[in-house]
């Protein structure tokens, strides 16, 4: 479920009646819209939220750090302040160390179908939506969900867990495995997981809504969560109680799948996008739901996160920030071909992604593999996903930025630090030099609230939808205060 996190979740049950099959199935058409005859708000005042003015860039402090988005302060190498367990706990995203993924998970020698997992079905060849592989196999993870303090930017503050990790530990299987995860609340508040993207068609009640499909795990109770990956592809699996998501609570989802409309040499993994917010998530849900009389603005991100990394330009005798925290590094080597899984797991903000110097190749959105298509910057919304291969064409020496750009137009920032940079470094490259490269993408296209057309995005496996069906709905959507 895509979307703003930070609507507070409204307790509510529906009763579920069992009815037998009918007979024959009559072609139904309805209309639904929540809003006036004519389409509009029935408050023109609350369908305009009270805003604030956007701070300069850098904040206060801007002149004390070096321009380019990193705020780094003058004198200051790539070597963070602080180490990876401060920034981020166990989690080895964002480093050197953090792992390449094979094409599919090895099993025990057991020759497979065809040579791979899910035999001889390919992007092109199938449809996932009805043919997806049954492998037999089950992949097992243990999360336990806590509080503590990490600085991703260098500013304290406490956020959600698992297993000390923020962002969470990533989740691998194959296309058709079965995922069981076994999930310990150690808070004091209730929580969900949701698994998103994945149709869950045999097992809804794992869906992870509460209120909708499951009560939330109480405090120091455990669930186990059992699904198949129906899909393939990249996502993600976040909280979905209250706004627990915007606290930290996320992680990346990898589910191995056929790639005959892409080749690479290696998979670099997941490349988790999020706005970040210096308060806690209850004060932001608290902020959000005040009455329109309170004249309260919906609430400001205050930096934006690669891996759950960035620098802050703190501000002076701030005692809870330190300056060049550190960035995400990614390593290339001259002539290979890297595939990047791109995943906005923030709370509101669109992202707009891009490589200095460097041409990128979609080759799927969200769970669907499509026609491959040049792009110099990729639109995300709220848990899009979006897959890419790079191709290293930098000199073996070359230090680039990677970035991700809050776009200002289309979503809520402060202002101070919209832009989240990554360091990529070739093979010969000093690691602790701050690469000078800079961004070819426009204000215009910064500006720019759409993804790629559609005539660009097409999907490698066509699909035909069925000209007369059983049943038509029509949603007009409005802006307006909820």
């Amino acid at each position: 479920m895509a979307g703003r996190f930070f609507l507070a979740a409204a307790a509510f049950a529906a009763a579920v009646t069992s009815l037998p099959a009918p007979e024959s199935v009559e072609a139904t058409t309805f209309e639904y819209n929540g809003t006036s005859e004519d389409n509009t708000p029935a408050s023109n005042a609350l369908a305009v939220p009270a805003s604030v003015p956007v701070q300069s860039y850098g904040g206060a402090r801007a002149s004390s750090y070096r321009h380019g988005s990193a705020w780094l302060p003058f004198g200051a190498s790539m070597n963070p302040r602080l180490s990876q367990e401060a920034t981020n706990g166990r989690s080895p995203l964002g480093t050197f160390h953090a792992p390449k993924y094979p094409h599919w998970i090895s099993g025990d020698g057991t020759p497979l179908p065809q040579g791979r997992p899910w035999g001889p079905r390919t992007c092109g060849n199938t449809d996932p939506y009805k043919d997806p592989p049954h492998t037999g196999m089950t992949r097992y993870y243990d999360f336990s969900v806590t509080k503590q303090i990490v600085s991703p930017d260098g500013v304290n503050r406490s956020a959600i867990v698992i297993n000390g990790a923020f962002p969470g530990p990533t989740i691998e299987a194959n296309w058709g495995d079965w995922i069981e995860v076994v999930v310990h609340n150690d808070m004091q508040e209730g929580t969900s997981l949701h698994w998103h993207g994945l149709l869950q068609k045999e097992t809804p009640w794992f869906d992870g809504v509460p209120s909708v499909q499951q009560c939330p795990i109480a405090p120091g109770s455990t669930l186990t969560y059992r699904f198949r990956a129906d899909l393939y592809g990249s996502s993600w699996y976040h909280s979905h109680f209250s706004a627990q998501a915007a606290g930290g609570l996320f992680g990346s989802m990898i589910i191995h799948g056929p790639t005959d409309n892409a080749q690479y040499d290696e998979d670099l993994g997941p490349v988790l996008i999020s706005d970040w917010y210096h308060s806690d998530y209850f004060d932001l849900v608290e902020q959000t739901m005040a009455p329109a009389s309170a004249g309260l603005p919906p609430p400001f991100s205050n930096n934006n996160l690669i891996n759950g990394k960035m620098n802050y330009p703190c501000q002076a005798n701030d005692t809870t920030c330190t300056p060049n925290a550190g960035v995400a590094k990614f390593a290339f080597e001259t002539g290979k071909k890297y595939r990047l899984r791109l995943i906005n797991a923030g709370a509101e903000a669109l992202q707009k992604f891009s490589i200095d110097n460097h041409k990128m190749t979609v080759i799927a959105h969200d769970f669907v593999p499509v026609n491959p298509y040049d792009a110099d910057v990729i639109t995300l919304g709220v848990g899009q996903r979006t897959d890419i291969v790079v191709t290293a064409t930098g000199k073996s020496t070359d230090a680039v930025w990677m970035r991700s750009t809050v776009s200002l137009k289309c979503s809520l920032s402060d202002g101070i630090s919209p832009e989240a940079v990554a360091a990529i470094y070739y093979q010969n490259a000093n690691t602790s030099a701050i690469p000078n490269s800079t961004t070819s993408v426009t204000q215009t296209e910064l500006d720019f609230c759409g993804n790629d057309p559609l005539t660009k995005a097409t999907s490698y496996f066509s699909i035909t939808p069925d000209p007369n069906p059983d049943v038509t709905q029509n949603l007009d959507i409005t802006f307006q205060s909820n």
